[in-house]
């Protein structure tokens, strides 16, 4: 017989056990998204505290101790670390990858990019430019409009579930001793409420696990140097998915540019500016693109065709072409980078001007459907009552 005490501590164990197994995939996933959304403003304010300091021409060790001085929180903290290790004898990017965890790849790779073309301070302000331009886009209208319209929809399909449970039961009932027929609407929302909840498998199962996998590919961060599969995965969505391929194309396209300009501003010939920018942390598809056409200029291949035998557009193959016949290469580079950063900058305005309303249309018709299903029975239960 198991005495009283073995079976409390086999419950207790047992409790947790069950908690670790249902909680821990959800605060992992909590960790994931907060990590994501809270550390860019520490992110933003250690890296502008290096390029300060690169700038001014200070020992690298002393002047972000200094720094640190001037911060407060989880961002002095890093900057303390960062410090040490640089009094160690590591790299920049090392320093910043070992005593900053929650540091984004790109800023690392960009950090690492400057360091290998001797253009660290350069690639310091376009890390801290990029920051920024990050936080403005989310400080603008539409940037929220996804989670508005995840929040108006949460908050309907509780309200739905709780007239599913509470309120539809009867309607049945009282329909069958009225020997009347629940309108379409209501059978339609019956059944995916049913399929939700004890459909085979269960549609709320469903649902959730492709939430999970969605917001995994989307908040997972990305880890510097070689991409983890769960990266590969989602650079791929990313780059085979109409109009999301644009903007993931120009985006990358303006940074790869970009580090290719300063790299040839360094002294760099084409090929070695081209396999530099290899190494940043830009959409896998366009990684390879760009690895492919740093093989080919090494080959002896003309930087206009390179660019065209491996897709990376006419525009880009254009302004190389006119920057080898010319010898101004850094110019033709810039022109580049500025035509991708003005297309994403019109599909950016696109997104933003159409995503409220969209997100609006998408809750009023869903809230306005679940309205008729729930009192369009009414008007059937007075009609067969009327005509009893």
């Amino acid at each position: 017989m198991i005495s009283t005490l073995e079976f409390l501590l086999i419950v207790i164990i047992g409790s947790v056990l069950v908690a670790a197994i249902l909680l821990g995939p959800v605060l992992w996933m909590i960790r994931i998204v907060a990590r994501a959304f809270l550390c860019g403003g520490v992110e933003r304010g250690v890296v502008s505290q290096i390029a300060s300091v690169v700038r001014q021409n200070l020992p690298l060790a002393t002047g972000v101790s200094l720094a640190a001085d001037s911060e407060h929180g989880l961002a002095a903290s890093y900057l303390r670390q960062i410090a040490r290790l640089l009094g160690q004898g590591l790299p920049l990017s090392e320093a910043v990858a070992k005593g900053f965890r929650g540091c984004s790849s790109r800023t690392l790779s960009l950090i690492a990019a400057g360091e290998c073309s001797g253009q660290l301070s350069v690639a310091l302000d376009a890390a801290e430019s990029r920051l920024l331009e990050r936080w403005r886009h989310g400080m603008r209208p539409g940037a929220n409009a996804m989670l508005y319209l995840l929040a108006m929809l949460g908050a309907t399909s509780l309200v739905v579930g709780f007239l599913m449970v509470g309120i539809i039961p009867k309607y049945v009932e009282i329909f069958k001793d009225y020997g009347a027929v629940l309108p379409s609407e209501t059978r339609t929302l019956i059944a995916v409420c049913s399929w939700l909840g004890t459909g085979t498998p269960p549609g709320g199962l469903l649902v959730l696990l492709l939430a999970s996998v969605i917001l995994f590919l989307w908040a997972r961060p990305r880890r510097w140097g070689t991409p983890r599969w769960a990266t590969q995965v989602a650079d791929a969505i990313r780059w085979h998915l109409p109009g999301l391929h644009r903007l993931t194309q120009g985006q990358d396209m303006n940074l790869v540019l970009e580090t290719m300009r300063q790299a040839v501003d360094s002294g760099m010939n084409l090929p070695q500016a081209a396999a530099a920018a290899c190494d940043l942390d830009v959409n896998t598809c366009l990684r390879r693109k760009m690895r492919r056409f740093a093989e080919t200029l090494e080959t002896g291949t003309s930087p206009g065709q390179a660019a065209v035998n491996v897709g990376l557009g006419k525009v880009t193959a254009m302004a190389l072409a006119n920057g080898e016949r010319t010898g101004r290469m850094s110019e033709s580079l810039r022109f580049a980078a500025d035509y991708h950063y003005a297309l994403v900058s019109r599909l950016w305005c696109v997104v933003r001007n159409l995503a409220v309303p969209v997100a609006t249309l998408c809750a009023a018709t869903f809230v306005g459907w679940t309205v008729i299903a729930m009192f369009k029975p009414l008007i059937s239960l007075i009609d067969a009552a009327c005509s009893i």
